[in-house]
């Protein structure tokens, strides 16, 4: 039966999204079709993990690689997962046949959460000697370390700056951090534990006995120190257990079992103890030397204070050449959103993005204030863990939910009152303002079009200027970005200012003749005028009349264009009279792309507009007769009412850095997973190729819906 085979075609391609293979997800594949076999490099898998695991298999698929489990011939190689008890019987084939023996494993970046979460990895190694773990033969790893005395230059440099990077983000192997370290010690001895039976101890000299002869030591060699034992993240998700009790009696030591990012542990820690754990590498990249009880690979090195009898001491290294081995060289990385192998500043990209998520997200949410259509799409956005939202229209409920379950409030922006604002101060609960993103989606939010990106905000609100925000802060820290990330800002205005887009990226391809006749060329935005962000940014001027006779009077010998708000234009919104309009200016633009028109103007005139923002971004001066968001920053010639709070001077590409990096949160139109920006912005330049993108960018709900049913 033909409709049978259609929907068992349809599971096991959701299936294997689910699994977080995303050989399905590329939105420039129109069919499920199996990939084409490599020729000669044939593995057969001999490890349980790998034959349900979907994310590894097309890893190595990429990397020239085709694992099957029955059958087939004679292989190439056996496959195994690390050294599990699963791996013995292929290792055994694997010296009995003769054969290359490859030895997969995560990487040291591997994602948010752990594997025995669920989640999948953002990278793998596959070792064709060893495993890095089993420091007692001979592996990959290693050899790499060996040889990177010969690093050039230009390798080098990119070592040096993929590790800063690595640092100025905090990212560990995983990357669900919690945000609150109350309770935490101002200073203390840290003490890493690790999960008990895991391969790597004992097969990386460690023992039992090891952890307990290290916690002896780091009490004997701190009198009086506070001790801090940091529970394993698997220990804290409780999928195993640790080698400390969860309790002690001595107050001086404390086990800490919170996903707290092991970096602020490090900046506090006057000292580390580690047995084999990847955190104890991570604490020598931040400059600590680790006194080690087993045998890791960064142990023998010179960067180490060694405490195994049985560690080799394997000459001296940096910590940037061993640091280029074991996250350059070794490991395959992989883009989910491109389905492509990558290299690791894409990895750190997302990863970056999706710890952002967890760390805003994973406490649960009791949203307020969302009309019907918002909330699918919200539910979907927010849930990030076991915790989904629940949405009400009653705020008094909320707050008492709120409490209960201990979550947050998240309110949309518009429906925050000064009586909720109160009660949330009085009762110490914490209020999330909700609003879109500035890079939204393919269509207008008043159509129900779901957006792609969303900002959240525990402070204020971006365009009321009247108090601060986080967008505020995030700017005025932005002054002090390493080049990297700056460069990384560049790119992303780049793109943008190339690619035409914008918040809505609406397919307007009509730009009006224009002939100014050697005059400038002044676009004047029109906005809603009953919009918050003009009735909270504006004092003075608050109607489109008034800004255009404004811009009149600012220029008075220029060539004005009026351009109509979008909403007002396809009738969902209520504005000033075009015909009113067109009497005070030389061109009303109605329809017409927003960025062409940016590009054909010499200087854009505004209220509170985004197309204000966009402006920056393409390279035109922008005036500005009200207080928004990148007003203010000596960025913009500002006519509006002075924001005295903003005393810092960021460059263009600082501000961008603020607020399309850190300030919006991201979720990839096609897969639905939380994303960094440089993802959508791709999607939308796809759009219109792409049918899996054109169908997440329709309407949430019917024209004859829209009514006062969703509100």
């Amino acid at each position: 039966d033909h409709d049978d085979v259609g929907r068992i075609h349809l599971w096991n391609c959701k299936r294997r999204r689910k699994l977080g293979c995303n050989r399905h997800e590329n939105p420039m594949k129109t069919s499920c079709q199996k990939p084409v076999r490599p020729a000669g490099k044939r593995l057969k898998a001999y490890s349980i993990g790998l034959w349900w695991q979907a994310r590894p298999k097309r890893i190595l698929h990429l990397a020239g690689w085709q694992l099957f489990r029955f059958g087939g011939g004679t292989p190439s190689g056996i496959a195994v997962w690390g050294r599990k008890r699963s791996a013995r019987r292929g290792i055994k084939v694997a010296q009995s046949r003769k054969l290359p023996l490859i030895t997969i494993e995560d990487a040291f970046l591997r994602s948010v959460q752990t594997g025995r979460e669920g989640v999948p990895g953002l990278g793998i190694v596959a070792d064709r000697t060893g495993i890095s773990f089993d420091t007692g033969a001979p592996n990959d790893l290693m050899t790499l370390i060996g040889e990177s005395d010969a690093m050039t230059a230009a390798e080098v440099g990119q070592a040096r700056k993929e590790l800063a990077k690595l640092l100025h983000r905090r990212l560990s192997k995983y990357n669900a951090f919690d945000t609150d370290i109350s309770g935490l010690p101002s200073e203390f001895v840290l003490v890493l534990d690790q999960a008990s039976k895991d391969a790597s101890i004992a097969l990386g000299g460690g023992s039992h006995t090891a952890f307990h002869r290290m916690l002896a030591a780091a009490r004997a060699e701190n009198p009086g120190a506070t001790i801090l034992i940091k529970t394993h993240p698997e220990t804290i998700a409780g999928t195993r257990t640790g080698h400390f009790d969860p309790v002690y009696d001595d107050t001086k030591i404390v086990v800490w079992s919170r996903r707290t990012n092991p970096y602020v542990l490090f900046e506090r820690a006057r000292c580390v103890y580690c047995v084999t754990s990847q955190m104890g590498f991570e604490a020598m990249l931040a400059g600590h030397r680790p006194k080690i009880f087993g045998r890791p690979f960064f142990a023998g090195w010179g960067l180490s204070d060694d405490r195994n009898p049985d560690q080799r001491q394997h000459g001296h290294r940096s910590v940037l050449q061993i640091f280029s081995a074991a996250y350059l060289k070794y490991p395959i990385w992989y883009d989910p959103f491109s389905d492509q192998l990558c290299r690791i500043g894409r990895v750190m990209d997302n990863l970056q993005a999706q710890s952002k998520h967890w760390s805003v997200l994973h406490k649960g949410f009791i949203c307020l204030g969302f009309s019907r259509w918002k909330r699918p799409f919200s539910r979907r956005y927010f849930k990030v863990s076991a915790q989904s939202p629940v949405f009400t229209n009653d705020w008094q409920n909320a707050l008492i939910f709120a409490r209960e379950q201990r979550r947050d409030l998240a309110v949309w922006a518009s429906n925050v009152t000064p009586a909720l604002r109160q009660a949330c101060v009085a009762r110490n609960q914490r209020l999330w303002r909700v609003e879109d993103g500035f890079i939204r989606s393919v269509g207008l939010g008043a159509a129900k079009v779901r957006p792609a990106s969303l900002l959240l905000d525990d402070l204020g609100v971006h365009y009321d200027p009247s108090r601060p925000s986080r967008l505020e802060e995030m700017i005025a820290a932005a002054t002090k970005l390493p080049e990297f990330e700056v460069d990384r800002a560049r790119r992303i205005r780049n793109l943008i200012a190339q690619g035409g887009l914008s918040k809505y990226n609406l397919c307007q391809p009509t730009v009006p003749l224009v002939n100014a006749g050697g005059r400038q060329i002044v676009l004047v935005v029109g906005q809603v005028e009953d919009d918050a962000s003009v009735v909270l940014g504006t004092r003075q001027i608050a109607k489109n009349t008034d800004l255009i006779r404004a811009a009149r009077k600012q220029y008075p010998d220029a060539y004005l264009i009026y351009k109509p708000h979008p909403d007002v234009e396809a009738g969902y919104r209520r504005a000033a009279d075009l015909g009113t309009a067109a009497g005070l200016v030389d061109l009303v633009a109605q329809n017409t792309n927003i960025g062409q028109m940016i590009a054909l103007s010499d200087r854009v005139c505004t209220l509170t507009s985004l197309t204000g923002f966009e402006a920056l971004l393409h390279g035109k001066p922008v005036t500005v007769f009200g207080a928004p968001f990148y007003a203010g920053w000596g960025l913009t010639d500002d006519f509006g009412d002075a924001v005295t709070r903003r005393l810092a001077r960021p460059t263009l590409d600082q501000l961008v850095h603020a607020a399309l990096i850190d300030y919006p949160l991201y979720w990839d139109p096609v897969t639905g997973a939380p994303c960094p920006v440089e993802v959508v912005l791709d999607r939308f330049g796809q759009a219109a190729q792409s049918p899996r993108i054109a169908l997440s960018s329709r309407a949430v709900w019917p024209h004859w819906l829209r009514g006062s049913l969703l509100r």
